[in-house]
C-alpha cells in the first residue's frame, strides 16, 4: 500500500513537471485569429468583486484562445482540488517550479551563447574582459529567503570601484517561486554603467502572502542602506527599484506605500529607504483581472495568486496597484 502511494505521488509529480511550464507562466495567448470567443465576451461574463479595478483596464486575454492548450487545460481541470492545495500549501509546488527552471538553461544558452559563462563568472567572482564583478550577500531576516545578492563592479586589479548608484531588482515567480540567483544576468548592463545591483530575495508563498512580501522589500532596502550607505545617493536612497512579473507587482505596491506615507506626511516615512525611480516589467496590476484569466486556464486552485493575494476575491482590490 505504501509503495502504491509513493507510485501515485511520483506519477502526479511527473505530470506536474510536464504541465507546470504551461500552466503557471504569465503568457499571452497566440494571435487573435485563433480566438474561439473574444476576450471581451469572456471578461463581461466573468464575476467581478465589488470595487474591481477591471473596468479601468482592457479586458484580460481570452484563456481559451489557444486550441493547442486544450489538452493541458483539460488535464489540469481533472486534478483533485485537495491535491492542488497540498502541492501549493506544502511548498512542493515552489520547490518543483524552482527546479524546473533548470530545464530552460539549454534554450537560454542557444539564444545567448555567452550567458552561461557570464553567469558562472557573476556567481564565482571570476573575471574576464566582459564581466568584472564582486558577489556578496546581505541578510535581513531569519528566513533563508530573506537575503540580497549584491553584485558590484570592480576594476582589472579586482579592487572595488565607487559605483555610481545602486539598482534594486525584485525577481518574479508568480508569488510562489523564484530565487535571486536566477536573475544575476540582469546585472550585466548596469555593471557596464558602473552601477551596483541588489537582487532582493523575499519570502515566497506559502512562507508569506503579498503583504509579507511587500514588507520584505522594505526590510531589504533598509538593510541595504544600513550596511552599504556608500552605495546610496545623497538622500540615502536607491536610484531605481526594478521588478519583474510578480516582483513588479509587489515592488509597485511598496512604492505606493512610500508615496502614500509621503503624501500623508506619515512618521513611518522616516523608516523607509527613498526610491527615485520605479520600473515595472511584465507585472500584474489588477489581481481580479488576472484571476479571471487563471480560472479560464484551470490553474486558479494550483497557482499561488488566490492564496497570496486573497484568499477572498474581495481582497484582490486591496492587492491591486491600479485600485
Amino acid at each position: 500500500m505504501v509503495c502504491g502511494c509513493f507510485a501515485m505521488i511520483r506519477v502526479y509529480f511527473t505530470l506536474l513537471a510536464l504541465l507546470l511550464p504551461v500552466s503557471v507562466a504569465f503568457r499571452s495567448p497566440v494571435a487573435a485569429a485563433s480566438y474561439r470567443r473574444s476576450s471581451t465576451q469572456l471578461a463581461s461574463e466573468a464575476p467581478t468583486a465589488p470595487g474591481s479595478c477591471r473596468s479601468n483596464l482592457p479586458p484580460p486575454p481570452c484563456p481559451r484562445s489557444n486550441p493547442a492548450d486544450d489538452f493541458f487545460r483539460n488535464a489540469r481541470s481533472g486534478w483533485p482540488i485537495w491535491l492542488q492545495h497540498v502541492l501549493r500549501e506544502s511548498g512542493a509546488l515552489r520547490r518543483l517550479e524552482d527546479t524546473l527552471i533548470l530545464f530552460g538553461i539549454p534554450s537560454l544558452i542557444k539564444e545567448y551563447p555567452d550567458s552561461f559563462r557570464d553567469f558562472i563568472e557573476l556567481s564565482t567572482n571570476r573575471r574576464n574582459d566582459s564581466v568584472r564583478s564582486k558577489l556578496s550577500q546581505i541578510r535581513y531576516g531569519s528566513n533563508n529567503m530573506q537575503f540580497i545578492d549584491l553584485i558590484e563592479p570592480i576594476n582589472r586589479n579586482s579592487d572595488p570601484l565607487s559605483p555610481n548608484g545602486v539598482i534594486a531588482f525584485v525577481h518574479g515567480g508568480a508569488w510562489g517561486s523564484g530565487q535571486p540567483w536566477m536573475y544575476r544576468l540582469v546585472s550585466l548592463p548596469f555593471l557596464a554603467m558602473n552601477k551596483a545591483v541588489a537582487i532582493i530575495g523575499y519570502r515566497t508563498y506559502p512562507d508569506a502572502d503579498v503583504n509579507g512580501q511587500v514588507q520584505d522589500i522594505g526590510f531589504a532596502l533598509n538593510a541595504l542602506a544600513g550596511e552599504r550607505p556608500d552605495l546610496m545617493d545623497g538622500e540615502g536612497g536607491v536610484e531605481a527599484l526594478v521588478g519583474h512579473s510578480s516582483g513588479a507587482h509587489i515592488g509597485l505596491l511598496h512604492v505606493l506605500e512610500v508615496a502614500n506615507a509621503s503624501m500623508k506626511n506619515d512618521d513611518t516615512l522616516h523608516s523607509m529607504t527613498p526610491i527615485h525611480k520605479c520600473i515595472a516589467l511584465s507585472g500584474v496590476y489588477c489581481i481580479n483581472s488576472h484571476y479571471e484569466y487563471e480560472k479560464g486556464r484551470g490553474v486558479d486552485q494550483l497557482s499561488a495568486l488566490r492564496a497570496a493575494c486573497g484568499p477572498d476575491e474581495h481582497q484582490f482590490v486591496d492587492a491591486s496597484p491600479t485600485y
